[in-house]
């Protein structure tokens, strides 16, 4: 099941929708899949509260205008552009942020992980329901 379709990708006016938009979203699901560890394959996304839906709808377009810029297509893609080498010149990205290295790890765009975090994805903590 698509999270995004082309029409709804065109009403959030973030740019053009690619040529090759079905391919795009697939391996943005896919990460977002990552993110939320899976959720939409036990909940229908169709079924969540109307901020939240938005929510991954525009992560998922994000995340769609990311590949296509960057031509980032998995997240080993990602760390071999860790450090770049042009002739003599030696480029390495160390010292990003946490957030930037969490983005990494799922090649989750930081405007789509902003977007999933916003409706609580990415929340690692402890619920203690013991009563004293």
């Amino acid at each position: 099941m698509a999270y995004l379709t082309a029409e709804e990708f065109v009403k959030f006016k973030i740019g053009e929708t690619p040529a090759n938009f079905e391919s795009l979203e697939h391996t943005a699901r896919i990460s977002v899949d990552l993110y939320t560890r899976n959720l939409y394959h036990f909940v229908k996304l169709e079924n969540e509260p109307e901020h939240r839906r938005q929510a991954v709808k525009l992560a998922m377009a994000y995340q769609i205008r990311y590949l296509e810029a960057s031509g980032i297509m998995s997240a080993d893609d990602k760390q071999a552009l860790e450090s770049v080498q042009i002739g003599r010149t030696s480029l390495k990205y160390s010292g990003t942020s946490k957030q930037a290295q969490l983005a990494g790890q799922f090649n989750l765009s930081l405007d789509a992980l902003n977007q999933l975090n916003a409706v609580g994805f990415g929340y690692i903590g402890a619920v203690d329901y013991d009563r004293h």
